[in-house]
């Protein structure tokens, strides 16, 4: 059976990497995965490729990500962490 991805979200980490972030399903399971690509050369081919650095989860944990995300983001606040990102 073939992945097929419903949804992609692209952060940018820096010059060379992005944070993917996809819900894809395979069959009747359906996961979320994110998941750091980088860019690598192939001959005179550059293209992102995806690394080791992540992590793929059911996706009916994605509240539960939610969640873990929301609290880092609300501790990040409290600590001042965000205001020079934006």
């Amino acid at each position: 059976m073939n992945v097929q991805p419903i949804f992609r979200a692209d952060i940018e980490r820096n010059s060379r990497e992005e944070v993917r972030v996809v819900l894809e399903g395979i069959g009747t399971r359906f996961t979320v995965d994110v998941r750091v690509w980088a860019d690598a050369k192939f001959g005179t081919v550059c293209s992102r490729v995806p690394t080791k650095a992540g992590a793929s989860i059911d996706a009916r944990r994605i509240p539960d990500l939610i969640a873990a995300l929301e609290g880092a983001r609300l501790e990040a606040e409290r600590l001042g962490l965000l205001e020079e990102t934006r």
